[in-house]
Formats: structure tokens, sequence, C-alpha cells
């Protein structure tokens, strides 16, 4: 399957500032949590009168406890099944000229 510019996007990042892809993807979901909640609190401002008690059952402008529980988790959970695939795929290229030319652009 084709890359997203999601995950292009994390790839770059954790590039760029020298970080490992399960950090950049942590810092990277939990960025995006702070932005939804912030916009929900800023465009909706019904904070009040949510019920944050009912946050394990309902949801707060479609943030929940499974939108917060994925963003703790995702990155790790990925990360571990990028390890154990790599135990079980061989990775290695199969054209070795056209990884060699890929490489020089």
């Amino acid at each position: 399957m084709p890359l997203q510019v999601y995950e292009l996007f994390v790839a770059e990042f954790a590039v760029c500032f020298n970080k490992s892809i399960s950090r950049a993807k942590t810092v990277f979901d939990v960025s995006l949590l702070a932005v939804s909640v912030t916009l929900a609190l800023t465009l909706f401002g019904d904070v009040l009168s949510f019920n944050w008690s009912t946050i394990w059952y309902s949801s707060f402008h479609n943030i929940g406890m499974g939108t917060l529980v994925t963003t703790a988790i995702n990155s790790l959970l990925i990360a571990l099944m990028g390890k154990f695939l790599d135990l079980c795929f061989d990775n290695s290229a199969r054209f070795k000229k056209l990884e060699a030319v890929l490489k020089r652009n």
C-alpha cells in the first residue's frame, strides 16, 4: 500500500529532528490531539456544560476515551508490530541495481 501524507510527514519530521519514527509519531499525535481539543474549546465554547464524568462512554465533540487511549498507545503498538514484522520477513532489496539508482537521486 502506498504511504499516506501523514506517514511521510512523520518520517521527514523524524529525520529533520534526528528522532526515532516512534517518538516522532507520538509527538505528532499528541500535538494533533492538543490542537483538536483547543479548536473544540475555542469554536464551541461549551466546556462548562459538558459533564466530564461521562467521558468514559460519551465524547466531547468526538474527542472521547477512545481518542485519548489511541493517542497514548498507537505509536507504541506500531513500533512493536514493526519489530515483529522485521523478525518475520526479509526486507532486503530484490533489485540491487534499482536500489542503487534510487539512492543516487
